[in-house]
């Protein structure tokens, strides 16, 4: 093995890592917000009486005129 493909393979090592860093925290967020959300939801049916169903009909309507 020569040294090109010795720095050929630790490049492809440092991309590698780099490319599943950002993997995981992309995940994280996505996670992150999924977690938000259902707790608002959840909140908004507990506190209001307001069910996903309900908001999905409000968004609809905005969105008609």
């Amino acid at each position: 093995m020569g040294i090109g493909e010795i720095l050929v393979l630790i490049l492809l090592l440092v991309v590698a890592f780099a490319v599943f860093g950002l993997f995981l925290r992309i995940t994280k967020a996505v996670i992150s917000i999924g977690i938000t959300l259902f707790l608002l939801l959840l909140a908004l049916y507990f506190i209001f009486g307001i069910t996903p169903l309900d908001l999905l009909r409000q968004i609809v309507q905005l969105f008609q005129g």
